[in-house]
């Protein structure tokens, strides 16, 4: 059994996000996990952190986790318009994939993550309650905006 579930849980995101935008904004910023040794390069990145979550006390099945997307552009003085339109391109991009629909990608991250931890197999999603928080920084030479997704889900049999 595993219990690095927030290690797998940002690989299922990264996953997806993968999967769904656009193939030539990945080539000028990857995705990668946090746990990637390219998080940290000095480069163009989008990445994926799950810095939290827990299981409800009456329930191993019901639970919240939090998933935090981190878009990390260079910007330069001569080119500032264009770095700042390509870096909220790649938010809108990125926002649009992870809450095209939201719910239904949570389930079923939620779910292939229980596959892997058998305290909560046969996991059925029978709704979700998100939060979504927003945040831009504007650095020396660099923008890093970051886009946080709080979900609690409840499992079928429990509600």
């Amino acid at each position: 059994m595993r219990y690095d579930v927030e290690n797998q849980i940002a690989a299922l995101f990264a996953a997806y996000l993968v999967s769904e935008v656009d193939a030539d904004m990945q080539e000028d910023s990857p995705i990668v996990t946090f746990y990637d040794p390219m998080s940290v390069d000095e480069e163009n990145r989008i990445v994926v952190q799950v810095p939290s979550g827990q299981t409800r006390r009456e329930s191993m099945a019901n639970g919240l986790v939090a998933v935090d997307v981190g878009i990390k552009s260079q910007w330069h003085q001569k080119t500032i318009k264009d770095d700042f339109k390509g870096h909220f391109d790649l938010v809108a991009e990125v926002r649009d994939k992870l809450f095209a629909d939201c719910d239904a990608i949570v389930a079923a991250i939620i779910a292939a993550a229980a596959a892997q931890n058998p305290p909560i197999v046969g996991i059925e999603i029978d709704y979700i309650d998100q939060q979504r928080a927003f945040k831009t920084e504007v650095l020396d030479g660099w923008l890093y905006t970051e886009t946080s997704l709080q979900a609690s889900y409840y499992n079928k049999a429990d509600n």
